[in-house]
């Protein structure tokens, strides 16, 4: 997993949240684009068995 690959998909989440009329962006969405579109490491299966998005993916978006 690489920073920039974090930063992209942070990247890609924010665009979607600001061009979405409601500014959200459903984490299933989320997770299959960037499953599909950016490093593989990015996403993960959480402790209740759903799909995932990676930390440092969301520490970028929150910085």
């Amino acid at each position: 997993m690489s920073g920039t690959d974090a930063q992209a998909a942070a990247a890609w989440m924010l665009q979607q949240i600001n061009e979405s009329r409601a500014h959200e962006l459903y984490q299933s969405d989320a997770v299959d684009h960037i499953a599909k579109n950016f490093d593989d490491g990015l996403t993960y299966t959480n402790d209740n068995g759903n799909p995932a998005i990676h930390k440092t993916v969301l520490l970028r978006l929150n910085s």
